[in-house]
C-alpha cells in the first residue's frame, strides 16, 4: 500500500520530496525506492529518531531529518526553488486541514501534494455547491489547488487500525489572479457564510461590517442565497467586491 501510495506522486528522481510526519518510516522506504533527487522530512516525534536515522545510514541516498512540529515550522528556511518541491505524507488526522491551510503560503514552491486524509475530510476538500459537505474548506482550497481522488483506503492496512477510511488526494497548485487583501477577504467571506450556512447571505455576512445589500447587488447575488448554494467563482467575486468595499 506505501508503495502504491507513492507510486501516485508520480516521478521523484528530479523532484526534491519532503515527507511530513514520518512516524517509524512505513511511507519512507517506499519513497527511498524510488529514488528522488532530494530527500527530506520533518518529524516532530524524537521517538522514531533512531528508527530514521537507521533508514538514513541504509539508504544509498541521505535523508535529511528535521525534528520539528511543521505546523509551527517556518517552510521559508527550506523552499528555495519554484515548482520543485513533492509533498508525500500520512497526515495526522487531527492537523490535516491546518497544515494544507499552511501549505496555501508556500504553493509557489510545490509541484504536488500527495497527501492522505481521513475521508470525511477528503470529502470536505472535493465537495461542489449544494453538498452537504460544500463548505468554506472546499472553496479555499478548490480555488487555489486542481484535486484528484486517487482512491480510498480500508482502515485494516494501518497500525494501530483506525475507525474511518482514509482518502489519498493529488493537489496541484494552480495560479490565481487574486492579490493578498483579495485572499484575505475570500478567508473572511467564506468563514462568515459557512459560520451560519442555514442563514441567508444577507443575515450570514453581517458581521463584515459593510453594506450587505449592496455588496451582494455588486456580485449579483439573491440576498436569499445560502453559503451552500454558492459556487466557487462566485465566492471569488464577493471576496474582490468585498476587498474594494471595505477600503471606502
Amino acid at each position: 500500500m506505501t508503495n502504491r501510495i507513492v507510486k501516485s506522486a508520480g516521478t521523484l528522481t528530479d523532484c526534491n520530496v519532503i515527507e511530513i510526519g514520518p512516524g517509524p518510516g512505513s511511507l519512507t522506504r517506499s519513497i527511498i525506492l524510488k529514488n528522488p533527487k532530494n530527500f527530506l522530512t520533518i518529524e516532530k516525534d524524537h521517538r522514531f529518531a533512531k528508527l530514521l536515522e537507521d533508514l538514513s545510514k541504509k539508504s544509498s541516498k541521505k535523508i535529511k531529518i528535521i525534528y520539528a512540529d511543521a505546523l509551527k515550522y517556518n517552510f521559508s528556511n527550506l523552499f528555495k526553488s519554484p515548482g520543485s518541491y513533492k509533498i508525500i505524507a500520512n497526515l495526522p488526522y487531527n492537523v490535516s486541514l491546518p497544515l494544507l491551510f499552511k501549505f496555501l503560503e508556500y504553493k509557489k514552491f510545490v509541484k504536488s501534494l500527495t497527501l492522505l486524509f481521513q475521508k470525511e475530510v477528503a470529502n470536505r476538500i472535493l465537495a461542489l455547491p449544494k453538498n452537504k459537505s460544500y463548505g468554506r474548506v472546499s472553496v479555499i482550497i478548490q480555488n487555489n489547488f486542481r484535486i484528484e481522488k486517487l482512491f480510498d483506503i480500508n482502515p485494516k492496512s494501518f497500525f494501530p487500525k483506525p475507525k474511518v477510511f482514509s482518502t489519498l488526494l493529488n493537489l496541484y497548485p494552480k495560479e490565481t489572479t487574486y492579490n493578498k487583501d483579495q485572499m484575505e477577504c475570500l478567508s473572511l467571506v467564506t468563514k462568515a457564510a459557512f459560520g451560519q450556512r442555514r442563514k441567508m447571505l444577507k443575515s450570514s455576512l453581517k458581521e463584515l461590517r459593510i453594506n450587505i445589500a449592496e455588496l451582494l447587488e455588486k456580485t449579483k447575488i439573491q440576498v436569499h442565497q445560502r453559503a451552500e448554494e454558492i459556487p466557487i467563482e462566485e465566492f471569488l467575486k464577493l471576496a474582490k467586491n468585498y476587498s474594494r468595499l471595505r477600503k471606502k
